[in-house]
């Protein structure tokens, strides 16, 4: 720990500064933070004050810090009785929580779940995917206040719902598509929600306005979505930003997929200003995020195309299990689009999803409509009086299933499904997996509270950056 660093802890929290645990914490999040920092300490700041509202969202924040401690061992961090190079270059999520599971609209019009973000996607040890979503279930039934015991019983029904979705995949049996009909009460009021905001264009209602000549973005004043962090707003930008969003624009169709209406995106034209879009995310929370709108498939200006330009970070280092070379990308922003095509088995969940560099930065580009619409936790505690633990087992073990599909049929790093071998590693020891899956949720769902809990009073004694360097 840095001498001034570790004097403003010792005197701002009046305890040793030598605290193994304080200084872990605020070096790592130094690290995981310094070019956001430098960039934009502000934002920063609103970040860490939106981990700061409850255990999940600190989560949703610290997925670096998550993985630091897999690569290091930092805190006894378990090593996975499954882990080996066969296994190791696994296309993963990178961040298996549970808010980045949502609702997509497929090209044949219905509406399906899948995972919904890929900015710390990678190939890596498939199980470091399946730790991460049973770490956020009990995080989040925790903050339910549901027993370790409970919790215990929906990781364990999501931990045998992946080894059975493996199988499955690597048998060659039909995939499951988790659609209205086939899902639970918790993604059934999901899809309902999605369905009534999507028919109502309500995204395009959101953010624009339709005029004479398009449609205008609606800026808006910041309004706080908690003491020091805002929600949602739109804000205008300078020529600068637009001539560089224009550049985006005019690459980004060479990197379509199948959209298969014509004409396609090339020759729709920006309809609206642009805007920075700011609230968006937690660990994504200080990235850049354009709107924009252009003309859609129809000359109604309802049908307007609502686009998301957003930045793409690296992802964090995974521990090195590969095999050997994995497959590699030209920027961050292709990672990410290849990681969503082939986690969702093809580009139908958005045929607007592409990519493009500008400069340094590289940014992915999708369609934005409310039929995408996110799980949240939020949601489950609002529900709670509805919902019982076994609506969330059924929950656990629907999303343990598409993450498991979805690991089983992406190409791995050496381009092939890597269902044959995650079966292989899991076959007659599947109750070892389960149990080790649960026992190690349980004990990072202690050390992420520890964790959280230390941050929060960091926070309140060293200020909104933590003095970070």
């Amino acid at each position: 720990m840095p001498a001034l660093l570790a004097a403003a802890v010792a005197g701002a929290c009046g305890e040793p500064a030598s605290s193994p645990e304080d200084a872990w914490l605020l070096n790592t999040l130094a690290a995981d933070n310094r070019h956001l920092l430098a960039r934009a300490p502000a934002l920063v700041g609103e970040k860490f004050a939106k981990m700061a509202v409850d255990p999940h969202q600190f989560l949703r924040g610290t997925n670096a810090l998550d993985i630091r401690r897999a690569r290091t061992g930092a805190d006894g961090f378990p090593t996975s009785a499954f882990a080996s190079a066969a296994v190791g270059d696994v296309w993963l999520v990178g961040d298996a929580h549970l808010e980045n599971f949502g609702s997509f609209r497929d090209a044949d019009g219905s509406l399906v779940v899948e995972v919904n973000d890929f900015d710390a996607s990678t190939y890596g040890a498939f199980h470091l995917d399946v730790w991460r979503l049973g770490l956020s279930l009990d995080v989040a039934l925790a903050m339910l206040d549901v027993a370790p015991d409970g919790r215990g019983f929906v990781v364990s029904a999501m931990a045998a719902a992946y080894v059975r979705a493996v199988e499955d995949a690597a048998a060659g049996r039909p995939r499951v598509v988790l659609e209205a009909g086939t899902v639970g009460r918790v993604l059934a009021d999901l899809l309902r929600r999605a369905a009534a905001d999507g028919e109502a264009a309500e995204e395009l209602d959101d953010y624009t306005q339709a005029t004479e000549s398009g449609r205008d973005l609606r800026f808006g004043v910041r309004e706080p979505g908690g003491a020091d962090f805002v929600v949602d707003v739109l804000e205008p930008v300078g020529s600068q930003e637009v001539r560089l969003v224009d550049e985006i624009l005019a690459r980004w169709p060479d990197t379509l997929v199948g959209v298969g209406a014509a004409p396609g995106p090339a020759s729709r034209r920006r309809i609206s200003p642009v805007a920075r879009r700011l609230g968006a995310g937690v660990g994504s929370y200080p990235l850049v995020r354009y709107y924009v709108v252009l003309e859609g498939p129809t000359s109604v200006r309802r049908d307007g195309w609502l686009v998301e330009i957003k930045e793409s970070p690296a992802p964090p280092a995974l521990p090195s299990t590969l095999p050997g070379p994995a497959r590699r990308f030209d920027d961050n922003g292709a990672r990410i689009v290849a990681a969503q095509r082939a986690l969702h088995g093809g580009p139908a969940r958005d045929p607007l999803l592409g990519h493009a560099t500008a400069g340094p930065m590289s940014f992915r580009i999708r369609h934005r409509t409310k039929y995408q619409k996110g799980l949240e936790v939020m949601r489950l505690q609002e529900k709670w009086d509805d919902w019982s633990l076994g609506d969330l087992e059924v929950l656990a073990g629907e999303l343990g299933g598409l993450l498991g599909r979805a690991h089983a049929l992406a190409p791995n790093g050496r381009g092939r499904a890597a269902g044959p071998h995650v079966w292989a590693a899991l076959r007659g020891r599947e109750t070892a997996f389960i149990e080790e899956v649960v026992r190690v949720a349980a004990a990072r769902g202690e050390r992420l509270r520890d964790d959280y809990a230390r941050f929060v009073r960091l926070r309140e004694a060293l200020g909104p950056t933590l003095e970070l360097p």
